[in-house]
């Protein structure tokens, strides 16, 4: 279960299919005084295989890993939530299309963030929302706000990912 103060450091896993976005999100993320990686997995088969075997509060996963035994996108979502109630799940994507955005943002994710968000964000992200009230950045939120349902989409998924950049951290 997710820290339920400050003081209690929470056990994180980072999913992306891009080594080098994992490696930006494992240094951005070390610097966060709630966290500590647990795994970095590069497929839902390895986080699957991670999570049945070890303990972990927060994942951050990307939406769409090809490849892994259990799927990417919402199947992967819904598989997780229903065997891992308890874990919090945030998303970080590129997808722009807003049908599939609020299909994320109604799949039990607690957070859905875009990979063009400024690191800050997501690391004040982790702990907000949850599985009925997921968080979504303000830039997603205009795009699924602003999209007319089920209509023409907007540009669909871009299917490309940005670099994660290292926030400094507070001396504390």
């Amino acid at each position: 279960m997710a820290p339920q103060n400050a003081h209690t450091t929470a056990r994180l896993v980072i999913a992306d299919d891009h080594a080098v976005l994992r490696l930006g999100l494992e240094i951005a993320l070390s610097r966060h005084p709630r966290l500590r990686r647990v795994a970095s997995v590069a497929d839902s088969g390895e986080l699957v295989d991670f999570l049945q075997g070890h303990a972990c509060d927060v994942l951050v996963t990307d939406f769409r890993m090809p490849g892994g035994r259990y799927g990417d996108g919402l199947d992967m979502l819904a598989y997780l939530r229903g065997h891992y109630p308890r874990l919090r799940i945030v998303v970080l994507t590129m997808v722009d299309d807003p049908d599939v955005l609020r299909g994320i943002a109604g799949s039990g994710a607690s957070a859905l963030l875009s990979k063009e968000d400024d690191i800050k964000l997501v690391c004040d992200a982790l702990f907000k929302g949850s599985p009925n009230e997921p968080y979504v950045s303000p830039r997603l939120r205009r795009l699924i706000g602003e999209a007319p349902r089920r209509g023409a989409k907007a540009d669909g998924a871009r299917g490309r990912d940005s670099e994660a950049v290292c926030a400094p951290r507070s001396p504390a």
